[in-house]
């Protein structure tokens, strides 16, 4: 327990505060109830599933719930830097069916991952660009394509051989995927079909199949999630010198201005 805590130590934006370490590690799971709303141990109701974050302690105490969550395979509901979203552990073939199955999303649409550090990426993707592209795009709401890696779960996209990666601009979840030290996979917080949800009461309808809710309020965005771009296609020495757009997103103009920047072209077909 003591080790957990002792690897959270988060800048919460908007507020500026961080817990010292001795006072973090003085903290129990017994004392998550008392900062946020936290009824982790009411039963009889959604509520129960609800952490709102708002300071430094609300958000520590929601790392402690989250990881728990994932690492027994629950589904969870997470803010981002464009909507909210649903993530699970990629690893966890039960986890990645979940997500399909709260959706009712269709089997053959792929899933993105979410690291914590752009010098993750590597691991999970074969990088067909420079790391200065990685360092100018993330965080941000940004998804990039690269070829995957073996060492990705096999019942993650079956069958197709690119990954979305993100690394949102959002704090929570990219200290998550860094305290649980595994990539994460991730959509929209959402029946598919419907508009993506910028407050968790806009998604109440799928509280029931999560493990945990994380509410940082309403989030002030477009609804038009991250801008997706294939980086995947590469030449003889593995670089890639062309993009596609795949969704325009909410980041488009900066994403081409910096792919540009670094000599890429767009391929409009």
């Amino acid at each position: 327990m003591l080790s957990l805590l002792a690897r959270l130590s988060v800048p919460v934006r908007d507020f500026g505060i961080r817990i010292p370490l001795n006072r973090t590690m003085a903290m129990t799971l017994e004392a998550v109830g008392k900062c946020g709303v936290d009824h982790e141990h009411d039963p009889e109701s959604n509520s129960s599933k609800i952490m709102t974050i708002f300071d430094s302690e609300s958000v520590q105490n929601a790392l402690i719930r989250a990881e728990r969550a994932l690492r027994r395979g629950e589904v969870i509901a997470v803010p981002t830097d464009t909507i909210y979203g649903i993530a699970a552990l990629v690893q966890s073939p039960k986890a990645i069916r979940s997500i399909y199955q709260i959706k009712g999303r269709d089997a053959l649409k792929p899933l993105a991952i979410c690291v914590g550090d752009a010098k993750d990426v590597g691991e999970y993707c074969d990088v067909t660009v420079d790391q200065s592209i990685l360092a100018d795009l993330f965080p941000g709401p940004v998804t990039l394509c690269f070829p995957r890696s073996k060492v990705v779960n096999p019942d993650l996209n079956p069958g197709i051989r690119s990954l979305g990666v993100r690394i949102p601009d959002s704090d929570f979840i990219r200290k998550l995927a860094q305290v649980v030290g595994a990539p994460l996979a991730l959509t929209s917080a959402n029946l598919s079909g419907q508009p993506s949800a910028l407050d968790i009461h806009e998604f109440s309808s799928i509280w029931p199949s999560l493990g945990l809710v994380v509410d940082a309020g309403p989030l002030e965005s477009s609804r038009l999630g991250s801008t997706v771009v294939d980086l995947s296609q590469s030449d003889a020495n593995g670089r890639c010198s062309r993009y596609k757009i795949i969704r325009e997103g909410s980041a488009l103009r900066k994403t081409q201005d910096v792919l540009a920047a670094h000599g890429l072209l767009c391929d409009a077909s």
